[in-house]
């Protein structure tokens, strides 16, 4: 493979490099008396002999451009594109009317510009109804005023958005509100939980299951919208969907989705990998995210192939999601080892901080039956330690810091020669490769203890924050396990 690697100024950086410059300066004309420079619509005439040296012409020749860009920021006013568009969940024309069920896009900087803003327009209003199951789509717009070279809305969303189209006619929605009266999920049912406003199902498919990629097509626009620099993924039997729906009356409602990834190792088993995770703002805070990563990991147990489940790049509010589920687990799993030996719930002392290590082939144990990856499990630990330990003490916290750094040297190199293993046996996964290598180089690159004590203490804050963020449900946890 060869990648093609283009350098360019950074998002805040609006004049070209030093560089461009350099080759400005050298283009000066020599055989009229007359130097004319055309730059992309506009152009400079101005006599030769007014101009002293190639440099005074080349800055002739910026600011001409510099007014030409300030002019067109003027005149281009734009509208934030977060702001004027909204989503509507819709079950049936009613809906349509009440505005119910609304709420915005996280992201349009890959649907609209990298600002995230919407030249040439007014009063601009992008309202996208979607069918609350089958996800077929109304795209419908308005605006108070038009300027002539304004952003072209719908192909934008034709090309970076709707992969299969969408509809622009609400005689046609009317006809898909019918078809949605009808819909039920793709795949098998694999959970299920009841709430007072209904039941919540998760259904689990593939996209060998026949109409599931058309329906996928539709649905991936919410990875467009709620994750940022999200991508679409290629149609292969390796991705498995669990998507959750709220079942309400006689019609299902989206609420969210999970798609991941399995890799394959040697004798026949896998490393699943959790790429995207998506649940709509209308049913955010509810404990459904935390149901859907329950989910993912018991159908992951109880796969015998898979080995481990792991994260792409979690946002934070996932990881904190992610950390909940996983301490739950732990504590229920070996909680009455971990306390078995302490006098009471807070470590104070050096003797009753020993009785917190815990043996490797423990630790090992809890990864095989939960399926929670090595480094994660680590995470896990320290964040019921840094619970525990009277963070007044010195000596305590420097114990725990020091526990942080062999961590972070052993584990990181662990999971990247096994990067190198995969690599030379079975597939060449450059981007866990890619993943890895960072933490491999930054903790290689620290030359003095300085520096050392500086990375340490990132994590420490890093471990401190997850713990403030669940502070309340954590120690309800530990009370529990401690009192019995």
């Amino acid at each position: 493979f060869f990648f093609l690697m283009i350098r360019r100024p950074p998002r805040s950086t609006q004049s070209r490099s030093s560089a461009a410059s350099d080759v400005y300066k050298r283009q000066v004309s020599t055989q009229s008396t007359w130097g004319i420079h055309f730059f992309r619509g506009f152009r400079t005439v101005v006599p030769m002999e007014h101009l002293n040296s190639a440099a005074e012409y080349a800055e002739l020749v910026h600011a001409a451009k510099r007014r030409k860009e300030e002019n067109e920021t003027k005149e281009r006013q734009g509208v934030d594109a977060n702001e004027c568009l909204s989503i509507y969940l819709v079950r049936d024309e009613a809906d349509m009317v009440a505005n119910t069920n609304r709420f915005p896009a996280g992201y349009t900087n890959q649907i609209f510009n990298e600002d995230e803003m919407i030249y040439g327009y007014e009063g601009l209003a992008i309202n996208l109804f979607v069918t609350s199951g089958s996800l077929e789509v109304l795209v419908d717009y308005n605006y108070t005023k038009k300027e002539e070279n304004a952003d072209d809305i719908e192909r934008m969303l034709t090309e970076n958005l709707f992969v299969d189209g969408f509809l622009t006619d609400r005689e046609q929605f009317k006809a898909a509100l019918q078809r949605n009266q009808s819909f039920f999920p793709f795949g098998k049912e694999v959970f299920r939980y009841s709430r007072e406003e209904g039941e919540y199902i998760a259904f689990e498919t593939k996209f060998s299951d026949v109409g599931f990629p058309e329906y996928h097509r539709r649905m991936q626009i919410f990875s467009k919208l709620f994750i940022d620099a999200a991508s679409y993924i290629e149609e292969s039997e390796y991705w498995t969907y669990l998507i959750l729906y709220l079942f309400k009356g006689d019609r299902f409602y989206l609420v969210g989705f999970a798609n991941t990834y399995d890799f394959f190792l040697e004798f026949a088993r896998k490393r699943r990998r959790i790429s995207q995770f998506v649940i709509l703002p209308p049913f955010q805070r509810r404990g459904h995210g935390n149901q859907l990563i329950k989910i993912l990991y018991e159908t992951a147990k109880a796969d015998p192939q898979c080995t481990e489940i792991t994260v792409e790049e979690p946002a934070p509010e996932f990881q904190l999601m992610r950390l909940n589920y996983e301490v739950q687990v732990v504590l229920n799993e070996i909680g009455h080892i971990l306390f078995r030996d302490l006098q009471s719930g807070l470590v104070s002392s050096v003797v009753d901080y020993e009785k917190l290590r815990i043996p490797r082939s423990l630790i090992e144990e809890v990864r095989k039956h939960e399926k929670i990856c090595m480094e994660e499990l680590y995470r896990v630990f320290e964040l019921i330690k840094y619970a525990l330990i009277d963070r007044s003490k010195e000596e305590i916290v420097h114990n725990f810091k020091k526990d942080l750094y062999h961590r972070m040297t052993r584990t990181t190199f662990i999971d990247y020669n096994q990067v190198i293993k995969c690599r030379q046996i079975y597939v060449k996964d450059q981007d866990e490769e890619t993943s890895c290598r960072p933490m491999v180089l930054r903790l290689m690159k620290l030359a003095n203890s300085t520096e050392v004590e500086k990375a340490v203490d990132a994590e420490y804050e890093e471990v401190a924050e997850s713990y403030e963020a669940l502070k309340g449900k954590l120690i309800a946890y530990l009370s529990k396990v401690i009192k019995h």
